[in-house]
């Protein structure tokens, strides 16, 4: 009876990957989709590699109220694609995703202007009384000569 011998099974490493961010060289499995080093994602839409959204950039585009056409663009990938990369990795629509992070640009934008109006330009001071306070231009217009309407009564020429 020939004798059977089981073949040695080595467990093999997973193969890796370097994050495909310009900005990181961590190593990461082939299956993993986004790198916990800096968060880059990447979309595997079938067997290949279709597009790649690196998430801090993304979010830097949505705090300067980037709109999802001006995003697809700069990520080179369709406004569905975008879409469905925010539902999968973020679990909520693109708009709720978009003015979520909106609210840091308009915190920095307002930032800014009161280190402005507070340096003293007055531009930004009037605007901003405007915009926060309600103060608008009144021009008060003071009538000093009285004129005094009379009436103009036509002759009715026979008219009706």
């Amino acid at each position: 009876m020939p004798k059977v011998t089981k073949k040695k099974t080595t467990k093999k490493k997973p193969a890796t990957k370097t994050c495909a961010s310009t900005a990181c060289d961590y190593k990461m499995t082939r299956a993993a989709r986004h790198c916990p080093s800096c968060g880059f994602a990447q979309l595997k839409i079938g067997p290949k590699l279709q597009n790649q959204i690196d998430w801090p950039s993304f979010d830097k585009l949505c705090e300067l109220q980037c709109t999802l056409r001006e995003i697809s663009s700069f990520f080179d990938c369709s406004i569905d694609t975008v879409e469905r990369a925010v539902k999968r990795e973020k679990g909520m629509l693109f708009s709720e995703y978009r003015d979520l992070r909106a609210g840091n640009g308009k915190i920095s934008l307002r930032r800014r202007q009161m280190e402005l109006a507070e340096s003293g330009n007055a531009t930004m001071l009037v605007w901003l009384g405007k915009q926060w306070l309600g103060q608008a231009d009144k021009v008060e217009q003071k009538n000093e000569h009285a004129v005094a309407v009379r009436p103009i009564i036509l002759p009715d020429n026979g008219r009706s």
